[in-house]
């Protein structure tokens, strides 16, 4: 299936769209309403501020988990774009890696992954050894919940052929991000958008709960942990002005 791209070019969003890969245990707190998280959206000019800005969540098979979850968070977004002024597409990738690549290349503005992979890229481990840390990768928040397995045959093996998501023996940090998804972005997605996006999310929360099991056990405290690269500063902005940070 050809999906389109975008790319973005300083403050202007152009509409490229791009052909991806398709086919592609704790028991958690009760869920939390957070509608009423008193926030303020970045200043921007007054043609800023009336402009939708388009943005492309990457996620994994059409048919698994992550883009059921990625489904959920652009209807929200599309059904509220006077509010958060940002139009989302979802995107049907490859998968966890697949997302993570496309984001660090500017392919895509967010993208759904295990926690796992976001980790090795933050710290340089991992496919990422040779390459370093990725001193532009971004989280913005983590949901307790990862794909059922049988929706994450595609992400059995990454774009450069290195097996496995399990962890490596040894390493109680990686171990502890087990069952956890990271939405992660960019350093260089605009702050404004960012921040929108984080808005929107935990403004709708409990919405979103009603969608998706992966945010039945989500609440704001859980969803800050386990973030291994730099919280985006859209998004801790968001989290200082609702008092969380």
């Amino acid at each position: 299936m050809c999906w389109q791209k975008k790319k973005w070019s300083g403050w202007v969003a152009m509409a490229v769209w791009f052909v991806l890969f398709t086919g592609c245990g704790d028991e958690a707190p009760p869920p939390v309403k957070t509608e009423s998280a008193v926030s303020s959206p970045p200043a921007v000019s007054a043609q800023e501020a009336g402009r939708v800005e388009a943005v492309v969540l990457g996620t994994g098979a059409a048919t698994g988990d992550y883009y059921r979850i990625g489904d959920a968070i652009a209807g929200m977004l599309n059904m509220r774009q006077s509010t958060y002024r940002l139009q989302c597409a979802v995107e049907a990738t490859g998968g966890s890696l697949v997302n993570v690549h496309a984001v660090l290349s500017g392919d895509l503005q967010f993208g759904l992954t295990r926690a796992r992979w976001n980790y090795e890229a933050a710290k340089g481990l991992g496919i990422w050894q040779a390459r370093g840390a990725q001193k532009e990768l971004r989280s913005v928040f983590s949901l307790p919940f990862a794909p059922a397995p049988s929706s994450d045959i595609p992400e059995a093996r990454d774009p450069v052929g290195n097996p496995s998501e399990t962890p490596p023996p040894g390493d109680p940090a990686m171990a502890a991000l087990v069952g956890t998804t990271t939405l992660v972005t960019s350093a260089k997605v605009p702050e404004r958008i960012v921040y929108n996006f984080t808005r929107a999310v935990f403004e709708n929360l409990s919405k979103l709960q009603a969608l998706h099991p992966a945010f039945a056990g989500a609440t704001p405290q859980r969803m800050l942990q386990g973030l291994s690269a730099p919280i985006h500063p859209g998004a801790l902005r968001y989290y200082k002005e609702a008092g969380w940070m």
